[in-house]
């Protein structure tokens, strides 16, 4: 995949080089991004026994990734049973919650952490990756968490729309691999803005509905997708291309109504005397 970025406002934030994904400059300020799939070359022993630094700091528990909790640990040994292999053991944990998150329109008000998920086994894209993570962490698979945004054929009333989302990542063969539990299948049709050893890139999310959390990570009430490609030979190129398009534009109209809520909201609040 190919996306072209652009922000109204002129400040271009950093984006992230990361495995599977290149950045480079274009013209009149626009970002290039590609996004790739990462496929290790060959199987990696769990749990981790490298001395990566980041790697080692994705193995430890956070307040959101709480991979110390006995039940998420025993879980962990329950998941990855008979298996050694951290790719495998990875995608297994993408599977098993994936299905064990049976509430996934509703999240848990504040950033829930992996535990209160386990509890009460409702959360959105957020609560699916940290708790993919802890997992991950508890059999001994370095994980983190990515923000960005992901191309959805369809999100409530609307279709083809690019949306903040949360993923998470499994170290593998010194690469980071793609989880995505909260949607059917892991796809390049997304780019990373952030990546997060703690689980919630520093915020908590809103308690109200004004806003849904990570829409100011990094600037994106001032982004614009340009253009998204789907750089393959194969004859469907033209058409995904052409449905990519119609996420962008669709992107720019939700986004934009989402400022005119944020704003009908701040107007209707009370002011203190």
């Amino acid at each position: 995949m190919r996306f072209e970025l652009a922000w109204a406002n002129g400040v271009v934030p950093a984006i992230p080089v990361v495995d599977g994904q290149t950045v480079a400059g274009g013209a009149d300020g626009r970002v290039l991004v590609r996004v790739k799939a990462v496929k290790p070359a060959r199987l990696s022993a769990a749990p981790y026994a490298g001395s990566d630094p980041t790697a080692l700091a994705a193995l430890r528990p956070s307040r959101r990734i709480d991979s110390d909790d006995p039940r998420i640990a025993r879980l962990a040994r329950e998941v990855a049973a008979g298996r050694s292999d951290a790719l495998t053991i990875a995608h297994d944990v993408e599977r098993f919650v994936r299905l064990y998150v049976t509430d996934k329109q509703a999240g848990l008000g504040a950033w829930g952490s992996a535990g209160e998920v386990l509890t009460t086994r409702r959360g959105d894209c957020t609560e699916h990756a940290v708790l993919t993570a802890a997992l991950c962490r508890a059999a001994g698979v370095p994980a983190d968490v990515a923000f960005g945004l992901a191309y959805a054929p369809r999100w409530n009333d609307r279709r083809h729309v690019f949306l903040p989302h949360v993923w998470t990542r499994a170290y593998v063969d010194g690469q980071w691999v793609g989880l995505d539990a909260a949607l059917d299948r892991w796809t390049t049709a997304r780019f990373i803005l952030a990546v997060s050893l703690e689980g919630d890139f520093g915020m908590a999310r809103p308690t109200t509905a004004a806003t849904r959390p990570l829409t100011s990570l990094p600037a994106l009430d001032a982004l614009s997708i340009r253009q998204a490609q789907v750089e393959t030979d194969s004859s469907n190129q033209l058409l995904l291309a052409a449905v990519l398009a119609a996420a962008c534009v669709a992107f720019v109209i939700a986004r934009r109504r989402r400022k005119a809520r944020s704003r009908g909201q701040q107007d209707r609040a009370p002011r203190e005397p």
